[in-house]
């Protein structure tokens, strides 16, 4: 799919929209290999929650992701979904399932990471104002 599977996305979300004008619609997208216009596409079909998972901590990516989405991508992805429509609730994830079956983590780590995971959002959240 040359757009990522975008336009599939888009008019999934104006169908739903247009047979339920109330219902709230959440997406969980590719980063699209960083395609800004297949992004904002999506954002634009009238979707409520644009989701896009980073997966993991950047010292795990490419151990835990394809070779061929990054971190940085990933998060300019969240970032550009806000900087298009500020209104739309932008989130991710991060496995902590891989953490704990790969590595066995100490609670304090545990802590750590669910930091981490506070200040991506609060990163998110700030860098798109």
């Amino acid at each position: 799919m040359p757009d990522g599977g975008s336009d599939h996305f888009a008019q999934t979300v104006q169908n739903l929209k247009r047979k339920q004008p109330n219902l709230l619609v959440e997406c969980l997208v590719p980063d699209f290999r960083g395609d800004k216009k297949a992004v904002e596409k999506v954002v634009l079909s009238g979707l409520d929650v644009f989701a896009h998972n980073v997966e993991t901590v950047e010292g795990l990516q490419r151990w835990v992701r394809d070779y061929r989405a990054g971190y940085e991508q990933s998060l300019e992805v969240l970032r550009y979904a806000k900087e298009i429509k500020p209104s739309v609730v932008t989130k991710s994830s991060i496995m902590l399932v891989c953490f704990i079956s790969r590595f066995k983590i100490t609670l304090c780590e545990f802590i750590v990471i669910i930091i981490i995971i506070i200040i991506i959002i609060i990163i998110i959240k700030i860098g798109c104002r």
